[in-house]
């Protein structure tokens, strides 16, 4: 995928075909994504930090930050906006170029989904730390399957309709499919699939169609994607918590302020999205990966803002219309409030954990933290229950 020209002039990239011990080896002869910038002045840190995929030298194995990395600075007036905007410190961010899942989920940092997991069940997140395993469902699955058609970072394919995978030489064709690493759906699938980048294109063309008779600029959704950064994985050190976090966009596009992350849903309607929102934490999502984008220079993607606006969510249908309707979580809604709290209140904890489980001898960053959970979280007295006045009233409504 090509990369905006702006980043080729101040970052340097990490591709992901570069092994460890090389990318250890290699050094920051351009400006490093680990740049920041002062309220008052524009700080050009460059660290001795290596882009290194997982731990650098000052680093525990994804927990916190053990010392801070040496800098040579320089320094000039900051503008207004500058002086309002990048008030970032040292963070170590790294982006990686293409990188795979595999070595996306192998990177010991901590991501979103695993924060999440952490603020609903710190002893969910300990056992599934320890023992990692990704179950899929076929509704993951045909996910995995869209994005990778719509983003163009995969090969989609399928047999032709009405063929099964019960004949050896089908069998064969598909082993040797996801040999290549190509995703095999049905062909149902492929076809809704299709349907689904088509109405996002009919969209595409209504917008620039409405802007050019009403002056305005449209919005070009394909353009976005071919442009974008897609599938962008990063790293990240917290500044208030010192924890190493990861993520990974599915879009960064360029020239705007605002991320996108794509959905496949049973509705597109506004009552039914904005509660699956909540349930499963898209509010806290969109708030991570701000949070994370925000700690590169705004050039390396194509971007003029550092902090995004929001995120927005391009959800789409899984019915035979393949109806999809963007939504957006702006940075001043009331759940965008709650999410950074709950953010704030997850890694601050954790922190607490992963410092106390290395003092007690537990081992290193966030791995310490879920042994000594699992270590301690053991009922030993019986407790009554409690039952609410409502419950109680609502028995007694019910007849029982």
């Amino acid at each position: 995928m090509a990369r905006p020209s702006t980043f080729r002039k101040s970052c340097t990239w990490i591709p992901s075909s570069t092994s460890t011990a090389n990318r250890s080896n290699m050094r920051m002869t351009r400006r490093s994504p680990c740049v920041t910038t002062a309220p008052s002045t524009r700080t050009t840190r460059t660290t001795s930090c290596r882009p290194t995929r997982g731990r650098t030298s000052n680093q525990d194995n994804g927990g916190r930050t053990k010392s801070p990395p040496r800098y040579t600075q320089e320094t000039r007036p900051a503008t207004r906006r500058e002086k309002k905007e990048h008030t970032m410190t040292h963070t170590d961010a790294v982006a990686y170029e293409d990188m795979p899942d595999s070595e996306y989920f192998a990177l010991p940092s901590l991501d979103q989904s695993q924060l999440k997991q952490f603020l609903h069940s710190p002893y969910d997140w300990a056992w599934n730390r320890l023992h990692p395993h990704h179950e899929t469902t076929d509704a993951m699955r045909f996910g995995t399957a869209f994005h990778a058609y719509l983003l163009g970072t995969g090969t989609v394919v399928a047999l032709p309709e009405g063929e099964t995978f019960r004949s050896k030489k089908n069998q064969q064709w598909k082993d040797e499919q996801l040999e290549q690493g190509n995703i095999v759906v049905s062909a149902d699938e492929l076809a809704m699939c299709r349907r689904m980048r088509e109405n996002l294109e009919a969209s595409s063309n209504l917008s620039i169609t409405q802007g050019e008779e009403t002056g305005t600029p449209g919005r070009d959704f394909i353009r976005m994607i071919e442009e974008g950064a897609r599938e962008q994985a990063f790293e990240w050190t917290d500044r208030t918590s010192g924890l190493r976090l990861k993520g990974k966009a599915d879009l960064i596009p360029q020239g705007v302020d605002y991320l996108v992350d794509v959905k496949t849903c049973q509705s597109v309607d506004p009552v039914p999205f904005a509660k699956a929102c909540l349930n499963h934490g898209y509010h806290i999502q969109s708030e991570f990966y701000r949070m994370g984008v925000s700690q590169f220079d705004p050039q390396l993607f194509g971007r003029y803002r550092r902090r995004a606006s929001g995120m927005e969510f391009w959800c789409f249908e899984k019915t035979d219309a393949a109806r999809w309707q963007p939504y957006v979580i702006k940075s001043d809604s009331p759940a965008a409030e709650l999410a950074r709290k709950s953010i704030r209140q997850g890694l601050n904890t954790l922190s607490v954990m992963v410092a106390d489980a290395q003092d007690a001898g537990y081992g290193e960053g966030y791995d310490a933290a879920a042994a000594m959970i699992l270590d301690q979280d053991h009922p030993t007295e019986t407790k009554p229950v409690e039952f609410a006045d409502w419950m109680l009233r609502d028995a007694m409504r019910i007849g029982f």
